[in-house]
């Protein structure tokens, strides 16, 4: 544990989910005082799987309010059964809710955008 970089590996984990082509998502699950020798901050993190469009769910076993939990934004408490459930179908519901879109070529994913057309399009599919 004195020497886990969970920032660095909620990194890789987001680009190993974007290169997998499918419904996505990371989940970090935390206790109250996690230890991180990560190089990244959890908010540079944060940002760069937001620009990859890599959502991130962070779950806690402990106070969402302790320094190390809330440096991550965010965090959901898990600390019951009730609480895990709630939480494990608002993510199951988020990546059904996900769609994947082929497009032809290499292109970075923050790069595209839908034009107006195609933003209706799939507003109605929601």
């Amino acid at each position: 544990p004195e020497r886990q970089r969970l920032a660095d590996a909620v990194a890789v984990a987001g680009l190993q989910a974007l290169r997998a082509n499918h419904r996505r998502a990371v989940l970090l699950v935390l206790s109250e005082n996690p230890l991180d020798r990560s190089h990244s901050s959890p908010a540079l993190v944060r940002r760069y799987l937001e620009s990859i469009r890599v959502p991130l769910y962070v779950w806690t076993l402990g106070d969402p309010a302790a320094p190390a939990v809330a440096a991550w934004g965010d965090a959901e408490p898990v600390s019951t059964l009730g609480k895990m459930s709630k939480a494990f179908r608002r993510l199951k519901k988020d990546l059904d809710d996900q769609r994947l879109l082929w497009v032809d070529g290499r292109h970075l994913p923050q790069t595209l955008e839908l034009t107006p057309a195609a933003a209706a399009v799939v507003e109605s599919v929601r």
